[in-house]
């Protein structure tokens, strides 16, 4: 009977301990990465885009989250950030920033603008907010 009672107290403990955890924290854009640049071509160096992908559902709460560009040197070239949070949050779903000349080029439609000029074909880096970076072509920035 009293081992009875010990294992009841356990499997209590442990319920009680088990309501208390801390839940995770609910991601609203920082579960994302970048997953493809576009600098711009020789024909039409202003067409530049960067696109973002999400790895878990509910990553659209993005307005005001900033993508930093920079230099090959390292030197910023641009800042752009979304003006609004976007539609579809699923798991997987891309986010696009791109100048206007590549909306028009590639026939699709940004969630924000790019500053044209802002990625250099030679070489360069952006960073989506504190969270990763992809660096091309001749970086040699930290």
């Amino acid at each position: 009977m009293r081992r009875a009672r010990v294992l009841l107290l356990s499997i209590g403990a442990f319920a009680v301990a088990a309501s208390l955890a801390a839940a995770p924290a609910a991601a609203t854009f920082h579960l994302m990465q970048v997953r493809e640049v576009y600098p711009g071509s020789q024909s039409s160096p202003e067409a530049e885009y960067v696109e973002l992908q999400m790895w878990a559902a509910g990553q659209n709460l993005v307005e005001g989250h900033v993508l930093r560009s920079f230099d090959a040197a390292g030197n910023p070239t641009g800042t752009s950030s979304f003006a609004h949070d976007v539609a579809g949050g699923a798991n997987q779903s891309t986010l696009l920033l791109a100048t206007p000349e590549a909306e028009a080029q590639f026939g699709v439609a940004a969630d924000a603008t790019l500053a044209a000029g802002s990625l250099s074909p030679a070489g360069g880096a952006v960073c989506w907010e504190a969270i990763d970076c992809v660096s091309w072509g001749s970086f040699a920035g930290t």
